[in-house]
């Protein structure tokens, strides 16, 4: 009898952590998917002040590039009274968010660094954010990607 409380205990005890670890990927998607829009949300701020300087790497939403100006106003061709702030106008992320890891911006739900690439086309940069996804391997089916 008491075997038989030991075995059936055993399997919900099974099955809830199961459900426990559904539950805590499905956070860590939920996560990943969040910060990847954070980012890309700073990309797109930076790319507004620096429309012909591509983002090499997460660093530069944090910190200036050397070689980089500060942060100025520009006047449009077009209208002479529009001004536009042109430069690093960062820092574009806010790392205070991740409690104090300076390194954790650059990292997925599952801590594993996400990657970013740039391409140009018709004189436009065109981004992609990725992160490895559940799996931590690149390249497959879980991958969580975005591109803008």
């Amino acid at each position: 009898m008491m075997t038989l409380l030991i075995v059936i205990a055993s399997m919900y005890v099974t099955v809830a952590l199961f459900d426990i670890r559904g539950t805590v990927d499905q956070e860590r998607l939920y996560k990943t998917k969040k910060h990847i829009t954070y980012l890309q949300n700073a990309i797109e701020d930076y790319r507004i002040n620096n429309p012909s300087y591509p983002i090499t790497a997460f660093e530069t939403l944090v910190v200036q590039p050397s070689g980089m100006s500060s942060c100025y106003l520009s006047y449009s061709s077009n209208f002479a009274t529009m001004q536009y702030p042109r430069g690093w106008c960062g820092p574009y992320l806010d790392t205070s968010l991740f409690l104090g890891n300076t390194t954790a911006y650059k990292e997925d739900a599952w801590g594993t660094g996400m990657a970013l690439s740039s391409s140009l086309s018709g004189g436009v940069y065109t981004y992609t954010v990725r992160s490895c996804g559940e799996n931590l391997v690149c390249g497959d089916a879980d991958d969580i990607t975005i591109e803008f």
